[in-house]
């Protein structure tokens, strides 16, 4: 019986996971949605917020090698 439980304890776990990255994925899509079309209707600094914040949540770890103010702190922390 306490096998059975850890079993669906299991399983709702990763419905869970499977749930939250596929919301985390559909609002990275509608974020940068939506900044293209502010972007195409002439709003360029909302659009532009709207597609970053779209870009940054469906691959950070690609944006963030183009963040200047990190760039500089590696290279300070190479020279210490």
């Amino acid at each position: 019986m306490r096998q059975n439980e850890d079993a669906l304890d299991r399983r709702a776990a990763r419905q869970r996971q499977l749930e939250g990255a596929r919301t985390e994925l559909a609002k990275s899509f509608l974020a940068v949605s939506v900044g293209v079309y502010l972007i195409q209707s002439g709003y360029w600094i909302p659009g532009f917020l709207c597609l970053g914040a779209g870009l940054y949540s469906l691959a950070p770890d690609y944006v963030k090698q183009f963040n200047p103010w990190s760039q500089r702190r590696e290279v300070d922390d190479d020279q210490e």
